[in-house]
């Protein structure tokens, strides 16, 4: 399963729960204070950063790999 992980960046606050929350640190804050994704591949799809964002910035989605 290959699992795909996109920041609206425009409705993110920068409060950093996406990227302290991340056990595998796939998300960061940018220079601007804003969530990045900074490591993809690193994603489990556990979707912890999609629950905690008050403002629905993160998105996760799952997919199954074309064989």
């Amino acid at each position: 399963m290959k699992n795909c992980i996109f920041v609206e960046r425009s409705w993110c606050k920068g409060c950093g729960l996406c990227a302290s929350f991340c056990a595998k640190g796939v998300l960061e804050l940018d220079g601007e204070g804003k969530a990045a994704v900074a490591h993809p591949e690193l994603c489990v799809g556990c979707g912890t950063c999609e629950r905690l964002c008050p403002d629905l910035a993160v998105a996760v989605s799952r997919m199954e790999e074309a064989s």
